[in-house]
């Protein structure tokens, strides 16, 4: 698309004397922009190859299920541009910058519009099934590792495919629902203003899967972008436990196998942004996140996998909470 294109695809939804101002992208292809006229909106401009309407669908059904996603003004013939609501400067991280005493409660409005995704129809939506984890976690060993300096050999690789595969299984045996999948404060946005659930607007949910009931609370809850408060955090994962009403041990188990699959594909994620995509500034979030699979390793049900990381991967729990300069 050229920037005529772009001008002409403004003015038909927003108006001729509409102006736009960049915004920070995330950690995908596509470009955010502010449309500022006589009400402000946000420009999506996707990579070709991709379109918007399956975004433009998911955002539907969360609108009928009661939950606030961004209201489409437009989408261009090729699917490339769309023009949405915009929620404002301020996610949910930024709100919480600006008011901390306000966490608890914040993050408690986040945690009750999670069951409200379950019930959402995943018609068309692919399972977060054995292969999907795998393919995800393997990331860990493409590139993580090796920006480690870590030589990864073949028999390593199948022994470490050895190792997940039960813990993969497990995880998808479970009733699939809606998951939005990048749950967290840079997709969040708390809107006083509006009802629970209504009160979190949610972005970014176009890589909507069928999966895990827990997966949404635990990427809630380890989020590569922000400490949450131990205490909060503890709370807000009892809190969800007895509301889907899960053994205490098995919900533990669970959570801490979803929480090492993601992110161990989170640290393999962001070193491939570094090296690949020349966005180093994921870099300074890799503590974080190998703190959260350090606390993953430490549960019984993956103790095969600890193992693995015993055998191949000397001072482990060290290299996945240190930084990493490449």
């Amino acid at each position: 698309m050229n920037i005529s294109d772009i001008d002409d695809f403004v003015a038909l939804h927003a108006g001729s004397d509409a102006h736009m101002e960049p915004l920070d992208g995330d950690a995908s292809s596509r470009k955010y922009l502010r449309v500022v006229g006589d009400k402000p909106f946000i420009l999506m401009l996707l990579p070709e190859g991709e379109t918007a309407h399956h975004q433009k669908r998911l955002g539907l059904m969360l609108q009928e299920a009661g939950l606030t996603a961004p209201l489409v003004r437009g989408i261009s013939d090729d699917g490339r541009m769309m023009i949405m609501e915009d929620f404002g400067s301020d996610r949910m991280k930024e709100q919480l910058e600006q008011n901390p005493r306000d966490e608890r409660s914040i993050y408690q409005a986040a945690l009750k519009a999670i069951p409200a995704l379950h019930p959402i129809s995943q018609l068309g939506l692919d399972p977060y099934d054995l292969a999907v984890y795998r393919r995800e976690t393997e990331l860990l060993i493409d590139w993580y590792l090796p920006a480690q300096n870590i030589p990864i050999s073949q028999g390593m690789v199948g022994e470490f495919t050895a190792a997940c595969d039960p813990i993969f299984w497990t995880l998808s045996r479970v009733e699939k629902v809606f998951v939005h999948r990048d749950y967290h404060a840079e997709n969040l946005f708390f809107l006083p203003t509006r009802q629970t659930p209504q009160n979190i607007g949610m972005i970014d949910f176009q890589d909507a899967l069928s999966g895990h009931p827990i997966y949404d609370l635990m990427s809630l809850v380890t989020d590569a972008r922000r400490d949450v408060d131990p205490v909060i955090a503890r709370q807000l994962v009892e809190d969800y436990r007895a509301q889907i009403g899960w053994d205490r041990e098995v919900f533990a188990a669970h959570y801490a196998m979803l929480s090492f699959q993601r992110n161990a594909k989170i640290l393999g994620i962001f070193v491939r942004l570094a090296q690949r995509d020349q966005k180093p500034r994921y870099l300074e979030l890799l503590p974080r996140v190998g703190h959260f699979v350090v606390e993953a390793l430490a549960h019984e049900g993956l103790g095969d996998l600890r193992q693995w990381f015993d055998d191949y991967v000397d001072d482990w729990q060290g290299r996945l909470t240190a930084p990493l300069s490449l």
